[in-house]
């Protein structure tokens, strides 16, 4: 029996093994699915023998071309990136040698199908660096626990070079090989993470398709490589009970905001929309002064923030957002971040802080975490470890921890006491 979709664990088979023996190099894997070239096919009877699931007909679609409405129960994003720091070409400023490294990450898209896809499970893929020479045996360790610690799957696929040393059985590749399998255990022990929805102040709503794909998309990304947290909702689906959570609203669109968004201002929330968004709420008149490029009203024990003008620049947009919703409000904060990226993930009082460094090797400089939850106690997880407790002392701007140095993947989780005022 192949089992639910949610279950299977997929590995490339490599072109270059033709050999139905080389199926002992994953056998007692957590690999269970295989996704074999139709050339091999006596490599897909020899593992479906073996109890190997070897789907016939995957499709992988370029997310934009991805039918949302009928996802199915696998959604298969074929055009995402390759986790890794880049220098990017071009003339900007920050583009060529001397540039800041340009992040190319994942976390943006998969929470943006998640939003649009609750019900499906999601993989995510890309190609492989054109040079495999650049490519160490962590990438793909960083590259499939970042799908992991946002909720969808990465299959492992193998650059020529390694795949040709791992069936030639060369210890360096034998070693390395080994580690990966080891992760996934790790990650394997830890199922009740999967399940935890994404945790932050600021929604952003949108359908993100058709004219509002530009703005919506890019201020997802900009927003993660910002390093501001938040959770995309899809307007289609939203229903203004789920809204409790957030203290900011960023409407993309210009379609009109649903009158029924109004109680969850008035309660205290900011709503930030474009003019054609709300031509159908009655405002009182702005406050002076308002920011440059807002018109902030009053609204209950809320505000709503009408842009001057559409919205235009996702950059800009996205710190607006932040600004506006205020940074008093952020759950938690990350000093010397550097070039790591996070998610914030909870069930009911319990949180998982995802942290993923995609420089493949320790901070140089302490990272500190910065809580704003009421956390009752913290505890380390670090691949190949078990989990350790993290201390937590009291500091001015909250509860605050000194995080080990790690190379690739680490998780804090906490738990924040049940008060009424949890949430706040």
């Amino acid at each position: 029996m192949a089992g639910p979709v949610a279950s299977w664990v997929p590995f490339e088979w490599p072109e270059s093994w033709a050999e139905p023996a080389l199926l002992r190099l994953l056998a007692g894997s957590p690999y269970n699915c295989l996704l074999v070239p139709p050339s091999l096919s006596s490599i897909r009877a020899a593992a479906e023998a073996a109890g190997f699931i070897c789907p016939d007909r995957l499709r992988w679609h370029s997310w934009r071309e991805l039918d949302w409405t009928h996802p199915g129960e696998l959604a298969a994003i074929g055009d995402g990136f390759w986790p890794e720091l880049a220098q990017k070409g071009g003339d900007s400023e920050p583009a060529g040698p001397t540039g800041a490294p340009w992040l190319d990450a994942n976390g943006w898209l998969i929470e943006m199908a998640r939003a649009r896809a609750p019900q499906s499970t999601i993989w995510i893929r890309s190609d492989l660096p054109e040079d495999p020479r650049t490519l160490r045996w962590q990438h793909y360790q960083l590259a499939f626990l970042e799908a992991w610690a946002y909720g969808a799957r990465r299959p492992l696929a193998l650059v020529a070079p390694h795949a040709e040393a791992l069936a030639r059985n060369g210890p360096e590749a034998r070693q390395s090989f080994d580690a990966l399998l080891a992760t996934h255990r790790w990650m394997d022990e830890r199922p009740a993470w999967q399940s935890f929805q994404p945790f932050a102040r600021l929604a952003i709503a949108s359908d993100f398709t058709g004219p509002n794909e530009y703005i919506s998309t890019e201020t997802l990304l900009l927003a993660t490589r910002l390093g501001i947290a938040f959770v995309p909702l899809d307007r289609a689906r939203l229903n203004p009970s789920d809204l409790s959570p957030f203290k900011a609203l960023l409407w993309c669109d210009p379609t009109p905001v649903p009158a029924e968004v109004r109680p969850w201002v008035e309660k205290g929330g900011t709503l930030i929309a474009m003019p054609a968004a709300l031509k159908d709420w009655r405002l009182d008149r702005p406050l002076t002064p308002s920011p440059a490029r807002f018109r902030v009203h009053h609204c209950g024990n809320g505000r709503i923030a009408v842009a001057r003008a559409e919205f235009d620049d996702p950059w800009l947009l996205a710190r607006d957002a932040h600004l506006l919703m205020s940074r008093r409000h952020d759950a938690l904060r990350l000093f010397n971040a550097s070039a790591l990226q996070f998610r914030h993930a909870r069930q009911q009082h319990r949180h998982v802080l995802h942290l993923l460094n995609y420089t493949l090797r320790p901070a140089a400089h302490p990272v500190v975490l910065q809580l704003a939850l009421p956390a009752i106690a913290a505890r380390i997880h670090l691949p190949g470890h078990p989990p350790a407790e993290l201390p937590l002392r009291r500091e001015i701007g909250g509860l605050e921890a000194q995080l080990p140095p790690f190379p690739i993947y680490a998780a804090v989780e906490f738990e924040v006491q049940a008060t009424p005022h949890a949430d706040a």
